[in-house]
């Protein structure tokens, strides 16, 4: 036993084999460069147009650098590469905001109902989750099997985003490449998102007598309070909702952007103001 005493035995996750679901790809959980030919055929195929609102790049320090007439900045960039620069960026900061959003979800629920809580989709889903497993490459039957995909999804915003540094890449196409890719990333985190939605808060599953909701700034009664929320912040609209229901307050629950559809998935009784740019 003394040889023992200085040893320590840790068990990490437990990997259980899984059951044949389908074929999987050739390229499950891609990277930046896994399908960079297959974009080239796209981008070849369907080549970007670009008509820029301004023809300089301020976006570091070097800056700001005319690019007009065919010049180049500091870094080597020019207007084209430049535009297709913003346009990654640009897609980061949308998978971002998906994502984050995903993420809280996601912890949340884990926390709250445990790694091994079913992902319960209803009867009439033959094919749950179909963007995770294609990309992914796993058919998910828990929330703690999301965690992993989740992970994914992070690392890979964060190496696209990390491309758009100064002097990184030298070719719209490259930005472009890396544009679908994060693109294909959102997909899968707000796939995510909406797993945790249904399976953890009840929300209708693919079910055809779902309740429809009036949209639009009429609809609102404004002789009554009104509660409006906005955004990607479903985790404060829903404790809201549950609220109003409990203490039953005559308010209005209304919203704007993705929050608004989502809360009213979860109680038919919140309105819809419109899209977040509406105003």
């Amino acid at each position: 036993m003394d040889e023992l005493r200085n040893i320590s035995i840790r068990i990490g996750k437990i990997e259980e084999e899984e059951e044949e679901w389908g074929e999987v790809g050739p390229t499950i959980k891609p990277h930046i460069l896994d399908l960079r030919e297959w974009d080239k055929k796209l981008l070849e195929r369907y080549e970007p147009f670009y008509a820029p609102m301004q023809d300089f790049c301020n976006l570091c320090t070097m800056g700001p650098c005319d690019l007009s007439m065919n010049k180049r900045g500091a870094c080597g960039i020019d207007l084209k590469t430049q535009k297709a620069r913003l346009v990654a960026i640009a897609c980061c900061i949308g998978a971002s905001a998906h994502c984050a959003h995903g993420r809280h979800l996601l912890d949340y629920a884990i926390e709250e109902f445990g790694e091994d809580y079913p992902l319960d989709f209803g009867s009439n889903v033959n094919v749950e989750m179909p963007n995770t497993r294609l990309v992914f490459g796993i058919k998910p039957k828990t929330l703690g099997d999301l965690d992993a995909v989740m992970s994914y999804c992070e690392q890979e915003i964060v190496r696209v985003l990390h491309t758009t540094h100064t002097g990184n890449e030298g070719s719209y196409y490259d930005y472009e490449s890396k544009a679908l890719h994060v693109s294909m990333i959102d997909h899968v985190a707000m796939e995510i998102a909406d797993a945790v939605q249904i399976v953890a808060y009840k929300y209708p599953k693919a079910e055809p007598n779902t309740p429809l909701v009036e949209t639009g700034f009429g609809i609102v009664d404004r002789s009554k309070p009104v509660i409006v929320v906005i955004g990607h912040n479903v985790m404060s609209a829903r404790p809201i909702s549950d609220l109003l229901e409990e203490k039953n307050f005559d308010m209005e629950l209304a919203g704007l952007c993705c929050t608004a559809h989502d809360v009213t998935r979860y109680n038919p009784k919140a309105k819809i103001f419109g899209p977040i740019y509406s105003g």
